[in-house]
């Protein structure tokens, strides 16, 4: 199951691991599968990421900080760095009384190939 995220770097739902996993002529229960990601959470191996009106998906830990750009038509999900984003967060704490402890961003839009 860990090779399926080592694999694909781009966050993954459940029911996409479930096709990788038939693709390689695999069948897994939806339900092995939700386990098997709980058990991978418990370990901090991989992560929650909540998109907006879609369902979950997982990435795994130890990478970098990032956002996403997610495409509204194919569903396709890239990963992007903002350069400058310690500043903002910085600058929204100092204007507010509000202590940030995490955060998440994710830009809607169309993917090159469905524009």
């Amino acid at each position: 199951m860990i090779g399926i995220f080592v694999r694909f770097f781009d966050p993954i739902s459940v029911l996409e691991i479930q096709k990788q996993l038939s693709k390689r002529k695999i069948l897994v229960n939806k339900s092995t599968i939700y386990r098997e990601v709980q058990f991978l959470l418990r370990a901090q191996i991989i992560h929650e990421i909540k998109l907006v009106n879609r369902e979950m998906y997982y990435e795994l830990n130890g990478r970098d900080h990032h956002h996403h750009l997610v495409c509204e038509n194919c569903g396709a999900i890239e990963d992007v760095n903002i350069s400058n984003e310690k500043k903002i967060m910085e600058n929204l704490q100092g204007k507010t009384a509000f202590h940030i402890k995490t955060h998440s961003l994710e830009f809607y839009g169309l993917c090159h190939n469905c524009q």
